[in-house]
């Protein structure tokens, strides 16, 4: 994950807003968005977004629970598999595909055991409610080379917090996108995340 480290996550979208809002994101310089399979119609707005987007951004879906639902990702081009928890299955099937595997962890025992089962970034869930002072004292004792991705109930003003104690980059959820939002709003948003983000990568 070479590109801007922040994961678009499109929760509650509906295949007509599909295009418009991925879009906008894309327009912004977001280059990973995800669709949560608890969303309305989810594999067929995925299959959109990866049509419109699959040569140049990295798609897939989020809220993954099972090992058939990254078959299907899959099967539909995705290149992203973020699940709220930890499934060493599933982060074995999703390396399998070649695919890119960000299990949800809390603790750090399930941090330990994704990697072992090949994860090679994380996502620390849900980040906003642990606060930057946990994920700092875990960051601890993870290996150097693994990416840890703060998601949840972050902000713009977490953003600076959070990459101090270790964040490699985000999952921006409600911060981006809201179902119903227009479009140009959302551009507005991803503009000002994706600068904050863009400031903390040059200057680390």
């Amino acid at each position: 994950m070479n590109e801007l480290p922040l994961i678009a996550i499109l929760r509650g979208i509906t295949l007509d807003e599909v295009e418009p809002v991925t879009n906008a994101l894309v327009a912004a310089g977001v280059c990973y968005l995800e669709i949560p399979l608890n969303s309305p119609a989810p594999l067929r707005s995925i299959e959109r977004m990866i049509e419109l987007h699959g040569a140049k951004a990295y798609c897939g879906a989020g809220t993954v629970q099972t090992v058939a639902e990254v078959n299907e990702v899959a099967g539909l081009g995705g290149r992203l598999i973020v699940s709220p928890h930890l499934d060493v299955e599933i982060v074995k099937a999703t390396r399998a595909q070649n695919m890119l595997s960000l299990p949800g962890v809390a603790t750090i025992t399930e941090a330990l055991m994704a990697i072992r089962a090949g994860a090679k970034q994380l996502k620390l869930f849900p980040a906003g409610d642990l606060g930057s002072g946990y994920l700092k004292s875990i960051s601890a004792v993870l290996p150097a080379e693994v990416r840890v991705f703060a998601v949840g109930n972050i902000g713009l003003d977490d953003l600076q917090s959070f990459s101090l104690a270790g964040a490699s980059g985000f999952g921006i959820g409600s911060g981006l996108y809201q179902p119903g939002l227009d479009p140009e709003r959302v551009y507005r948003q991803a503009e000002q995340y994706v600068k904050a983000i863009e400031q903390l990568v040059s200057n680390p």
